[in-house]
């Protein structure tokens, strides 16, 4: 009898674990499809009204991603990232380049560069598990 009890009882913790190791996945999965596509709408200098396109600005706040047409532009989308007990951190500024879709730097005040040094971060952690994954976004605009 006290060996069911401690079998069922890892078992509910094993699924515990996992249930929240799916929702780390998930919430990641949904960062990198989020980040192709702001990026794809540089490359192909989509605009979601009228105007020139200068960059893309990705933006994560409060578990929110929107990507916006030259950071004050109208938003191609927002959504939300991810579900109770994960967090989203984003480490840098995101701006994606018009046609190659690279990462750019802030050079002062609204004047973009091409990053060369170094990309970003996204980093999604589990309160439940204390694990992370991340996603890293080359300067070439590569998504990992």
């Amino acid at each position: 009898m006290g060996i069911m009890i401690l079998l069922s009882g890892g078992v509910m913790v094993y699924i515990s674990n996992f249930g929240a190791k799916q929702k780390l996945a998930a919430a990641q999965k949904e960062v990198v499809e989020g980040l192709r596509l702001a990026r794809s709408y540089a490359v192909t200098s989509q605009m979601p009204d009228s105007g020139d396109l200068n960059y893309i600005e990705v933006e994560v706040a409060n578990k929110v991603m929107t990507a916006r047409a030259n950071g004050v532009g109208s938003s191609y989308f927002s959504r939300e990232l991810s579900p109770t007990g994960i967090d989203v951190s984003l480490n840098k500024d995101l701006w994606f380049s018009v046609y190659e879709g690279k990462l750019l730097k802030d050079v002062g005040g609204v004047t973009r560069a091409v990053e060369s040094d170094y990309g970003a971060e996204i980093v999604i952690s589990s309160s439940e598990t204390g694990s992370t994954l991340a996603v890293t976004i080359e300067p070439t605009g590569l998504i990992k």
